[in-house]
């Protein structure tokens, strides 16, 4: 189960509608959030940016004012990626493509 806070007119707004349809919220934020998701990138297409995302911060940080081994920035990016809750898949994918 995964919260989410909104805004106070949001929560209302949701309230009075599931209330006057007869409806969950669940039922409204499912829907609403399976509809944009379609509308998104691929979930390979979101590890694809992270991966740049990842290796450009590797070329910043090997080329900076305080280098660190490359493990050490590979074990800081598995933690970072597991604590945000990603599938251990998608870390391993990720993890694989980090290029030294």
């Amino acid at each position: 189960m995964v919260g989410a806070s909104l805004p106070v007119k949001v929560h209302h707004y949701i309230t009075l509608y599931t209330l006057a349809k007869g409806c969950s919220k669940t039922k409204i934020m499912k829907t609403l959030l399976e509809d944009w998701i379609s509308q998104k990138d691929t979930e390979q297409e979101l590890i694809a940016k992270i991966i740049q995302k990842v290796n450009l911060q590797w070329r910043v940080i090997k080329t900076g004012n305080k280098p660190i081994p490359f493990q050490e920035f590979q074990e800081t990016m598995r933690l970072e990626l597991v604590a945000k809750d990603l599938p251990e898949k998608c870390v391993n994918s990720i993890m694989f493509e980090i290029q030294e």
